[in-house]
């Protein structure tokens, strides 16, 4: 049990870093045109940690892709 708790804290945990690389790489030009705030997602995201990865991947990440 201790090591399948383990391979999936690692892969959240590699979910989030990918994610978080994503949203940082996107130019602040980019999250002015679609009305977001990047520093928000980011404190968010390292804040809130899965939680706030979530909401960027559901709210953020689509419009940025859409536009």
């Amino acid at each position: 049990m201790f090591v399948f708790m383990l391979v999936i804290g690692a892969a959240i945990f590699v979910y989030w870093l990918i994610v978080l690389i994503e949203a940082l790489k996107i130019p602040a030009s980019e999250w002015e045109r679609t009305g977001q705030s990047q520093l928000i997602y980011v404190l968010a995201m390292f804040l809130l940690g899965i939680i706030g990865t979530l909401l960027y991947v559901l709210i953020a990440r689509p419009k940025l892709k859409a536009g």
